[in-house]
C-alpha cells in the first residue's frame, strides 16, 4: 500500500461502510474494523460525549443510532488531508477524514487503521472519531452584513445605545446563562453568539482576565503558545513561547472586545432552580450595582474553572497555635508581599513548586512539604506530548483532531505508558537528583506518568521550570509530611521533637471537586445527580465526567479543561445546546434514559 493509492482504497472502504450501515449488515461492518476497535463520538451520533470499546460494541452503537440519525452522503472531507499513511510515533497508521449528514445536522469523522493484506481494501480501521459540525437548519453568519449593523428601536438610537439595551435583557430572557468569564466562558460565549443564540455571561470579577490577573505573580503557562490559541482568534506571533499570566489576562479582554461578547462584570451567580414544567431555570444573580435579579434561561453553562473555586484546606493539627501567617495558595500573590525569613509550602503540585521558587528567589528559607508521591518531568520532555503543534508542518486543526481520536481510552493509556517510559529515560538525571534531595518520585497511576495524571485529575505532577534544580542544589528543601507532628507557634514540631521554624505557611493543596460548587449553587440533590466533574469515573468509558456533553441534570452544562480542550470542545457544547433549543434531542438519547 502506498499513499498515492490510499484515496481510492479509502473511498472504496467508505462505500462499503455506507452500505453496511444502510443495510445493517453486521458481517460486512465487522469486516471493516479490527478487533478490538473503538468509536468515540462528540455529539454527532449520540448528542453526547461517549466512547465505545470493542468491535461488537462499535457495531451495536452504529446500528443502534441509525434509525434516528439516518446517516447519508458519505464523502471525503473537504479541506482536510487526503487519506494517507502517517507516522504518529510508533508505526505508520492509515488515516482518513470523511464527512456525512444526519437528520440532525452534519458531521466530520477521522478514521485511523492498520495495513492488513487480507482486507479487501488493504487496511482495517482501529479507531473512528465522529463530531458534530453543524446542526440542521443552521446558516453561517453573513460576512460584512449590509447597513450599520443594527436596526434602531427608536429615532436617533446609536449603535452603542442599541448594544447596551440588547445586552441588558430588560425586555426578554436569555436563552443561555454562562457563569464565569474565563477562557472557557468566553469561548463558549463566542460560539453561542456565532450561532445566533441569546446569551449572557456573568462574572464576579471587575475586569475580564482577572481570573488570571489575580493569581500569584510568577504564574506562567507550561505549554507553548502555539497550541493555546483561543477559538477563531490566534495569538500574535510576537507573543513569547510560554505566556505569563498577564499575557493571558490581557488576552481575555482583547478576545471579549474583538467578538463583542455580552459579559456582565462584577456580577455574582448565586443560585438556580430548574422549573421542570416550564423547562427553564430560575437563576439569581447580583449585578454590579447590588441589584438582585432573577433570570430565566433555558440553559446554564458553568464555566467556573477546571479545578473548582472552593479551596481545599487540609486538617493541620495545631495550626490554630501557629504564630505566623497561614493562607491557601489562592490568596498568595508574590513573595515580595511578605516580610518573612522562612516558609513552609504544603503540596508539590505546580502551584506549590512555583510559590516555593518565588520565595526562594527572594531569599526566603523555604521548605516544600510533600504529602504524596509526585511525578517530575522536565519542560522540554513534557512538551513532547504536544510535538504535533510545534513541527511547523501539521495544521493545528489536524493536530486537534488527532488529539480527539487519541483520547479514546485504550489508545490514550497505551500512548501514556510508552511516553512515560521515554520520559523516565530522558529525565533520569532530574529524577535521581530529586530523590537524593529527599523527594518521593511517583510514576502515576499504573505507571502511566504525568500526562495520564493531567487527564485523570489535573494534578500530582510538576513540569520543571526551575524549582527542581533549586531543590537539587539545596536551595529549596523537601520535608515529608509524615515527619510533622503538629504546628506550634514558631513553626512545626517534627517526629524527633525538633522544631522547624517558619513565619509563613502556604497551603498549595488544591481545590474541592467542582461538584462542591454545584452543591453550593444548585443544591445537594443536583450535585448528587450530576456527580464529580472533570475526572475519570471508575465505571466510565474514558471521557471526562460531565464536561462538554450532557449531565444528568437537564439543561446544565460544564465547561473547563485546558485552553486546548476548551478550543476543541466549545463548538460542540454550543451546538448541543442549539440542538436542544431546536427540540432535536430525542428523550432516548438523554442521560438517565438513553438506550445505549
Amino acid at each position: 500500500m502506498t499513499t498515492s493509492d490510499l484515496p481510492a482504497r479509502f473511498e472504496a472502504w467508505l462505500a462499503v461502510f455506507d452500505n453496511a450501515w444502510a443495510t445493517e449488515d453486521v458481517v460486512l461492518m465487522e469486516g471493516l474494523f479490527l478487533d478490538p476497535s473503538y468509536l468515540r463520538d462528540n455529539g454527532a451520533l449520540t448528542f453526547d460525549y461517549r466512547q465505545f470499546h470493542g468491535r461488537d460494541e462499535v457495531c451495536r452503537v452504529l446500528f443502534g443510532v441509525k434509525a434516528d440519525a439516518k446517516p447519508t452522503n458519505f464523502r471525503l472531507a473537504e479541506g482536510w488531508p487526503e487519506p494517507s499513511l502517517v507516522n504518529l510515533g510508533v508505526a505508520d497508521v492509515v488515516e482518513a477524514y470523511f464527512e456525512f449528514d444526519t437528520t440532525f445536522g452534519s458531521a466530520l469523522a477521522i478514521v485511523q487503521g492498520e495495513e492488513d493484506a487480507d482486507a479487501p481494501h488493504g487496511f482495517r480501521a482501529r479507531a473512528l472519531f465522529t463530531r458534530l459540525e453543524r446542526v440542521v437548519g443552521t446558516e453561517d453568519p453573513v460576512r460584512f452584513p449590509e447597513g450599520v449593523g443594527y436596526e434602531p428601536t427608536r429615532m436617533g438610537e446609536t449603535w452603542a445605545e442599541h448594544q447596551a439595551h440588547r445586552m441588558s435583557f430588560s425586555d426578554r430572557e436569555p436563552e443561555v446563562l454562562v457563569a464565569g468569564a474565563g477562557q472557557s466562558g468566553l469561548m463558549i460565549a463566542a460560539e453561542l453568539d456565532r450561532l445566533g443564540i441569546d446569551y449572557v455571561v456573568v462574572d464576579k470579577n471587575a475586569r475580564l482576565g482577572d481570573n488570571w490577573r489575580l493569581r500569584y505573580n510568577s504564574l506562567a503557562l507550561h505549554n507553548p503558545t502555539i497550541m493555546n490559541h483561543f477559538l477563531r482568534l490566534d495569538f500574535p506571533s510576537h507573543y513569547p513561547e510560554y505566556m505569563s499570566k498577564d499575557h493571558m489576562a490581557d488576552w481575555h479582554e482583547i478576545y471579549g472586545r474583538y467578538f463583542g461578547l455580552n459579559v456582565w462584570l462584577s456580577t455574582a451567580f448565586e443560585s438556580a432552580e430548574f422549573d421542570e414544567q416550564a423547562n427553564v431555570w430560575n437563576a439569581q444573580v447580583v449585578t454590579a450595582d447590588g441589584t438582585r435579579r432573577t433570570l430565566r434561561p433555558r440553559h446554564i453553562v458553568m464555566s467556573t474553572g477546571s479545578a473548582g473555586s472552593s479551596p481545599f484546606i487540609p486538617d493541620l493539627p495545631g495550626i490554630e497555635d501557629f504564630g505566623g501567617t497561614a493562607l491557601h495558595s489562592s490568596k498568595f500573590s508574590a513573595a515580595a508581599d511578605f516580610d518573612v525569613r522562612s516558609a513552609l509550602v504544603l503540596g508539590l503540585g505546580s502551584s506549590g513548586h512555583d510559590i516555593a521558587l518565588d520565595l526562594h528567589s527572594r531569599g526566603v528559607d523555604v521548605t516544600l512539604v510533600q504529602r504524596g508521591p509526585v511525578v517530575a518531568v522536565d519542560l522540554d520532555t513534557a512538551n513532547l506530548a504536544y510535538a504535533g503543534y510545534k513541527d511547523g508542518v501539521t495544521p493545528p486543526d489536524v493536530t486537534d483532531l488527532r488529539f480527539c481520536i487519541a483520547a479514546i481510552d485504550p489508545i490514550r493509556v497505551a500512548a501514556c505508558a510508552a511516553y512515560n517510559t521515554l520520559q523516565r529515560q530522558l529525565d533520569a538525571d532530574l529524577i535521581e537528583g530529586l530523590e537524593r534531595a529527599g523527594m518521593v518520585i511517583g510514576d502515576g497511576v499504573d505507571h502511566l506518568g504525568w500526562f495520564d495524571l493531567y487527564f485523570r485529575r489535573g494534578g500530582g505532577y510538576y513540569i520543571n521550570v526551575g524549582a527542581s534544580q533549586a531543590i537539587i542544589d539545596g536551595g529549596i528543601k523537601v520535608l515529608q509530611n509524615s515527619r510533622i507532628d503538629r504546628f506550634v507557634p514558631s513553626g512545626v514540631r517534627l517526629d524527633d521533637g525538633s522544631v522547624l521554624e517558619a513565619d509563613l505557611v502556604v497551603m498549595a493543596t488544591g481545590y474541592h471537586n467542582r461538584r462542591h460548587d454545584i452543591a453550593r449553587h444548585f443544591g445537594t440533590d443536583v450535585a448528587d445527580r450530576v456527580g464529580d466533574i472533570a475526572v475519570f469515573e471508575a465505571d466510565g468509558d474514558g471521557e471526562w465526567a460531565n464536561l462538554y456533553g450532557q449531565t444528568a441534570q437537564r439543561n446544565l452544562w460544564m465547561m473547563g479543561g485546558g485552553i486546548l480542550q476548551v478550543r476543541q470542545n466549545a463548538p460542540r457544547t454550543a451546538m448541543l445546546i442549539q440542538a436542544d433549543l431546536k427540540g432535536l434531542i430525542p428523550d432516548s438519547y438523554r442521560r438517565g434514559t438513553r438506550k445505549f
